[in-house]
């Protein structure tokens, strides 16, 4: 059961009585195939992440906006929590939307970050996304820790055109 109306979480807050239906979240090694976190995500329904007239803020969303969803979101098994309260924790902040939006867009990298290797991670799989005039995984810039993820430092700016061609969206 879904709806088509923009979910109204005003700021991250519950309302007392949700406007609409949050699905269960899945957790462990394997993302599913795109479906209704995919399609709730893509709304950007989150008051951190419209301005007042409604536009997309930043530059990331609007870039991910045009793009295709590839997987749900898959917490990482040590993040064992439901649906609203992931649903909570992404309206927490414009990265949150930023990164969860760069999960189920993004392609799969190559190999994991450390963060990742270490279980740091938010997420179950690594994905790069696009933020900040440089690729990072989105399990970092979760964490808000992208500046220190070993695929940033390791590269400092924009990867070579075959690392690009890795995500959806032109820089």
């Amino acid at each position: 059961m879904s709806t088509n109306r923009l979910p109204n979480d005003r700021a991250g807050k519950p309302a007392s009585e949700p406007a609409f239906w949050i699905p269960p979240i899945q957790v462990g090694p394997v993302a599913p195939e795109a479906g209704e976190w995919s399609r709730l995500i893509m709304l950007f329904g989150w008051a951190c992440a419209r301005a007042k007239n409604g536009q997309l803020k930043g530059e990331i969303l609007p870039a991910i906006q045009s793009s295709r969803p590839l997987r749900e979101p898959c917490l990482h098994v040590s993040d064992e929590i439901n649906g609203e309260i992931f649903y909570r924790q992404i309206g927490g902040s414009l990265s949150h939307v930023e990164a969860v939006a760069g999960q189920i867009t993004g392609h799969e990298a190559p190999s994991p970050c450390t963060h990742c290797q270490r279980g740091l991670c938010k997420f179950n799989q690594c994905i790069i996304m696009y933020a900040d005039g440089s690729l990072t995984y989105a399990c970092c810039y979760w964490r808000r820790k992208y500046k220190e993820c070993s695929f940033y430092r390791a590269t400092g700016e924009i990867p070579t055109s075959e690392a690009r061609r890795t995500v959806h969206f032109e820089f």
